[in-house]
């Protein structure tokens, strides 16, 4: 498992394309696209450090900002593991 990598380091490593406009992007559509399980977007978050970290939750607030119900969901799989 990759460990306390940068926000950076973590969208170049998970959007080789480029068609994410962040990586918070690229979370809320492994979600709603189903094709990335539960444990591995946990996994993957956990790959990030604590800047990483607070950066994609700005993100993922500022994606969700309409559906805060989504982000939620989010924030549950991120730490708990379950939606």
């Amino acid at each position: 498992m990759r460990k306390n990598k940068t926000y950076e380091q973590q969208k170049k490593f998970y959007d080789e394309s480029n068609c994410h406009e962040s990586l918070g992007a690229i979370f809320l559509y492994w979600l709603e696209c189903g094709s990335t399980n539960v444990k591995d977007i946990q996994a993957t978050y956990r790959e990030g450090n604590r800047e990483c970290k607070e950066y994609l939750l700005d993100d993922l607030r500022h994606l969700c900002k309409d559906d805060i119900k989504t982000y939620h969901q989010l924030v549950k799989i991120f730490l708990f593991g379950h939606k």
